[in-house]
């Protein structure tokens, strides 16, 4: 299966929740070399997660509703899509730009939130591992 369509298949699992509550997440990952590699990149990254940040929805027969978050990296800053699937046992966001597909999970109910970001730009796929704390 071709890694945009893993990516995208993912994105419309979000859940429709009852309760509110909003968190920040701190990030710090490293990229993950098939072959090994000397320098390997290191991002860290913000961002906030809870059904807060998900769109309401109004009636169950209206299209998907899209939310957007600000995703904080260094001195940028982008928008993208909140990821809340199985009431929030993993949180993440996504972007897609045309080929471009940026996707982040987090596993809450691991002891070191164990956090996957993944980039997709046409051929090239750059996939960093690491771990998230609680910020907020």
């Amino acid at each position: 299966m071709h890694a945009r369509c893993r990516l995208t298949c993912v994105f419309s699992l979000t859940a429709s929740l009852a309760s509110a509550d909003i968190g920040t997440l701190s990030c710090e990952l490293i990229e993950i070399c098939d072959f090994g590699c000397s320098d390997a990149a290191q991002i860290e990254l913000q961002f906030n997660y809870g059904t807060d940040v998900l769109p309401v929805v109004q009636d169950p027969n209206d299209p998907p509703a899209r939310a957007l978050i600000d995703v904080m990296t260094g001195d940028e800053t982008f928008r993208a899509e909140p990821v809340w699937i199985a009431d929030g046992a993993i949180v993440g966001f996504s972007k897609t730009n045309g080929s471009y597909v940026i996707l982040m999970t987090v596993i809450m109910n691991s002891t070191n939130r164990t956090a996957r970001y993944v980039v997709e730009d046409g051929e090239m796929l750059q996939t960093f591992e690491g771990q998230c704390r609680d910020s907020s």
